[in-house]
């Protein structure tokens, strides 16, 4: 019996276990397969979600397939073409700069450094609500959010350490050899998923350190080494000033009040690149501010290439991978000369990030998924695709440095001004911190 002479409910129940380019095959293969998908609301829903590199979301939803279909056509054409439905002004009362700050979830927090004040922004479809305690009782210095779990981590500084004598600084020591296993002067941190993270070296052209946490590990390390990715060689008087990594923040998925979340595969790191001239010995030092952009998917592979080599070879017998920038870097990256904001401002969410320049109040979005693109490209005048490399020369590299991670780009005046700019899947979040204010975009 032919496989397409099932009845099209079956056939429709063994779809839905496969992934979306298994079912874009099916249906370039058969036309019967293909009607079955468009025919099916949550087929259909899967198979874009995956495209624009979204997942269902993990919290329960009353909401249909077909309106969840509806919702995600809506966005990509409302995102290609910076058209938000909703802008709404929220004064951050009671709070100086500098605060404490946090963006995750459609949640933005600021604590004064005594208490917590949590804004659910707005959307086309809510409104904002704010909840506050004014004091916890002990200094706040840090801290992070995960609305979907409901979840505070608050960091407290121990005052029994003498700062002047002690740093805290992240670093890996060997129990059994009783050394650092590196020393960086610049570190900075990301997870790439539950079992991987990666840390950013200033050494010399400076480098991005692919770690994997190993559960069965019975010795002292419960992580180890991957890979090494080298950045370009640096001319002779450059040096690496700073080497941080943006990206969206962790969650274990949206509260209600967000309705996709963008599946970690899929998601951008932003490494934020200041470079130190020295043109001379009594001449200031000058900086230049780039931003390299890199799919998690990209260090993540080379994750996979190292555990099957500890497959082949045993546990604990793998060679960490060292991949110079021109075995990785042209065709997995695009670099471009912009300055870039301070590390806690979420300008990375998904697959798109965003700048804002001061001089002509416009906001610039970058979307590296060319599919979502695509689709509306010819619906949205303002959306410019850039597939041509990016080529710098100098005076920064040793040798001609060139990117081509293609990406489209829609920019935007606005009539706020304000000093930074954040991004989640719904909205854009403008930040002005002389008087703190809050300028949601609403799509």
């Amino acid at each position: 019996m032919a496989f397409t002479t099932l009845p099209k409910e079956t056939l429709e129940q063994i779809m839905s276990h496969l992934d979306y380019r298994s079912l874009l095959r099916f249906g370039s293969a058969c036309r019967l397969l293909y009607e079955i998908r468009k025919a099916s609301p949550e087929l259909q829903c899967f198979v874009e979600l995956s495209m624009d590199g979204l997942q269902m979301p993990l919290v329960t939803s009353s909401t249909s397939h077909a309106e969840l279909l509806s919702r995600l056509r809506d966005l990509r054409i409302s995102w290609a073409g910076l058209d938000w439905k909703r802008f709404t002004e929220i004064e951050i009362q009671n709070e100086q700069f500098p605060m404490v700050c946090e963006f995750a979830g459609g949640v933005f927090a600021v604590s004064d450094r005594q208490g917590l004040r949590f804004i659910s922004l707005p959307s086309p479809t809510k409104d904002s609500r704010t909840i506050e305690h004014s004091s916890l009782g002990f200094p706040i210095q840090d801290f992070a959010i995960d609305p979907a779990q409901d979840l505070i981590i608050i960091f407290e500084g121990d005052g029994r350490h003498v700062t002047e004598i002690v740093n805290l600084e992240l670093e890996k020591w060997n129990l059994d050899t009783k050394d650092l296993d590196f020393m960086i002067s610049n570190y900075y941190f990301s997870l790439l998923n539950r079992d991987s993270f990666a840390i950013t070296s200033d050494y010399q052209g400076g480098a991005i350190m692919v770690y994997s946490f190993d559960p069965c590990a019975t010795g002292p390390s419960p992580y180890c080494l991957c890979a090494v990715l080298n950045l370009p060689e640096l001319a002779l008087n450059i040096t690496v000033a700073q080497l941080s990594i943006q990206s969206e923040s962790i969650s274990s998925g949206y509260p209600e009040v967000s309705t996709f979340s963008s599946s970690p595969e899929s998601q951008l790191l932003m490494l934020c690149l200041e470079y130190h001239i020295s043109e001379d010995w009594d001449m200031p030092v000058r900086s230049s501010y780039h931003c390299l952009f890199v799919y998690k998917r990209t260090l993540l592979d080379y994750v996979d290439r190292f555990r099957r080599e500890e497959e082949l070879k045993g546990a604990g017998n793998a060679q960490s991978l060292e991949v110079d920038w021109g075995s990785w870097g042209e065709m997995n990256t695009r670099l471009i000369n912009r300055i870039f904001p301070p590390l806690w401002v979420r300008s990375v969410h998904g697959q798109r990030a965003i700048f804002n320049f001061h001089d002509d109040q416009s906001i610039d979005v970058l979307n590296f998924n060319l599919t979502s693109s695509a689709l509306v490209s010819d619906e949205v005048s303002n959306l410019e695709l850039h597939d041509e490399p990016s080529s710098f020369k100098g005076p920064l590299f040793r040798n001609v440095v060139c990117t081509r991670l293609p990406y489209y780009s829609t920019t935007r005046t606005v009539n706020e001004n304000f000093n930074f700019c954040m991004i989640d899947e719904e909205r854009i979040v403008g930040m002005e911190t002389k008087s703190p204010t809050l300028y949601v975009y609403g799509f």
